[in-house]
């Protein structure tokens, strides 16, 4: 089949480390693999998915999403949506685009991998081919969404859902039950993302330290590095005769961004600028050969790739009892889960796991056999399967 992707993206994140495991999966199952995707001349996943592509269209399409906490009606949601669509040219450019280079190549099916842009669904609307979405975040406007796409809500945005989409994939049923009051349930189902496990042969961990890690892009505040800051303190005061520090894994914003210098503020007020290290983007092999432990603390993780990843790598995995996190750790089985509030029994709970070893080994390894059924040839076998109902 020929297969074209759109990412609204071509930064490495989650969604798109998925992806990249997506088309190497189906190149190697003889697929003929297209992208389309936004140009950028720094950007490395563009270097990482142009092996396994026949050819690449460089587009950038609108945005079709807003924050979450922009509560707003259904005529304000109009009226942003049609001055977004006049700054972009109404669509028109993008998915021509789109639309032309699947004509060109004979594409047989079309795969948006997020929500944030319509416009290859619109492409693919209008050639007639059948349409996957892949919703890898959670939408609309309770608590837990991340972002809000126009109209959502309305029986509008639903309907037209419906007729863009042939299958919806969602990437956990945190995921799908958060979305599945605004998209058409009877297209929508489960797919967790595929993860492939790493070759750590040069373990760098320093024998001298515990070391935690936190791999989260500190760009995105929900994603919470204040509870894992927290959890450490706590942790370190629990177990004041070892040695403990905490690396931050993800990108840096600029010094003066606001929640950037929240963090560093907790930091300095619990006095661990000598615990907690900023440590950037690093790649995957790197992060997993230096910890030995993985804090994931956010609540509103729609999937939560590196917590298979380190369950994959035998890192014992200390997740929040939300989201995406409490879908894949059983607590005292595969992980450690934690509440929003640290309880006195949960930081005990943790302080028993370091200091047992045996126990500790059992979870790791309990956890590295859960890890083996997001392996991609299990996860992506089934997606092929649902491309092979549409063709």
């Amino acid at each position: 089949m020929r297969l074209l992707y759109h990412s609204p993206s071509n930064t490495i994140g989650g969604a798109e480390l998925s992806l990249l495991e997506t088309i190497k999966f189906m190149k190697g199952k003889g697929h003929q693999i297209y992208m389309a995707l936004p140009f950028s001349e720094k950007s490395d996943y563009i270097n990482l998915i142009e092996p396994y592509c026949e050819e690449i269209l460089f587009v950038k399409p609108m945005n079709f999403f807003v924050s979450s906490k922009n509560k707003v009606s259904f005529q304000k949601s109009f009226m942003r949506y049609v001055y977004s669509s006049y700054k972009s040219g109404w669509h028109i450019i993008p998915v021509i685009k789109i639309y032309l280079f699947i004509k060109k190549n004979k594409i047989q099916i079309v795969h948006t991998n997020t929500v944030f842009s319509i416009d290859a669904a619109l492409a693919a609307k209008f050639t007639g081919l059948p349409h996957c979405l892949h919703i890898r975040e959670i939408t609309g406007t309770a608590k837990d969404s991340t972002l809000k796409l126009f109209f959502q809500g309305t029986l509008f945005f639903k309907y037209s859902m419906d007729k863009l989409c042939d299958i919806i994939i969602c990437n956990s049923n945190y995921t799908l039950n958060s979305n599945r009051k605004y998209f058409p349930a009877s297209k929508m189902q489960v797919l967790y993302n595929p993860i492939q496990p790493l070759n750590l042969f040069n373990k760098e961990k320093n024998s001298d330290f515990l070391v935690f890690g936190c791999v989260a892009n500190v760009t995105a505040n929900w994603k919470n590095h204040q509870l894992a800051i927290r959890l450490i303190k706590s942790i370190i005061d629990k177990n004041s005769e070892k040695s403990i520090i905490c690396n931050i894994y993800g990108t840096i914003p600029s010094e003066n961004d606001d929640y950037y210098q929240i963090i560093k503020s907790l930091i300095i007020e619990l006095g661990l600028n000598d615990k907690i290290y900023f440590k950037g983007s690093c790649p995957q092999t790197l992060i997993y050969s230096q910890i030995d432990f993985l804090i994931h603390p956010t609540p509103f993780e729609p999937f939560g790739r590196v917590i298979i990843e380190a369950m994959a790598n035998h890192i014992l995995v200390i997740g929040i009892n939300e989201g995406g996190a409490n879908e894949l750790i059983t607590h005292k089985r595969t992980g450690i889960l934690v509440s929003k509030q640290l309880l006195e029994e949960e930081i005990l709970e943790i302080t028993n796991t370091l200091n047992d070893d045996k126990k500790r080994i059992r979870i790791q390894h309990e956890a590295f056999l859960f890890s083996k059924s997001f392996h991609p040839e299990i996860i992506l076998n089934q997606l092929e399967k649902l491309y092979l109902s549409l063709n």
